[in-house]
């Protein structure tokens, strides 16, 4: 089901797409769609069985939206969940290359400021060799308010990126 508003919550309008592209609640049937689409967007094995056994029921369970094109493939998602301690966490944002450029990831990410509750902040991870993120967040109102060394499984380190969340 398509979500009921497209466009930034702060009112900002997100940029035009070129083909129609819907935003939706993510499930579990996607699972599998979906994990490839992370694959190819992070450079991972697309076959790894145990990484799959994990994103099925991350993708039931937790609050995701997938960027669906005109032809019902699936080339962008957003996963996310609220923390126990009432904040809200984005754990992975990814849009197939062909689809970079046109507004996905914004639109993606507005369906995760919409679903947070007001006065939530919103924390995320962006790897520190990749400064056209930290631009793409910084312009959705996130801030850098950390840094952790050695934090991924390849040794890279990481900035923590936080945005308070209000709704009028």
């Amino acid at each position: 089901m398509p979500l009921p508003y497209d466009g930034h919550p702060d009112g900002k309008a997100s940029p035009a797409v070129a083909e129609p592209v819907r935003i939706e609640r993510a499930g579990r049937k996607d699972a599998l769609e979906f994990y490839r689409l992370e694959a190819l967007c992070f450079e991972m094995d697309a076959n790894d069985a145990d990484t799959l056994y994990y994103w099925t029921p991350i993708l039931e369970h937790m609050c995701c939206y997938k960027a669906v094109a005109g032809d019902g493939r699936i080339v962008g998602g957003v996963v996310s969940m609220p923390t126990y301690d009432g904040k809200w966490y984005v754990n992975s944002l990814c849009v197939s290359p062909e689809y970079r450029g046109r507004g996905i990831a914004r639109r993606l990410m507005d369906a995760v400021i919409y679903a947070a509750r007001p006065g939530r902040d919103i924390i995320l991870d962006v790897k520190t060799d990749r400064p056209h993120l930290l631009k793409f967040y910084g312009s959705l109102g996130f801030t850098r308010r950390g840094r952790s060394d050695n934090h991924y499984l390849d040794g890279s380190d990481r900035f923590i990126m936080v945005r308070g969340c209000s709704r009028a």
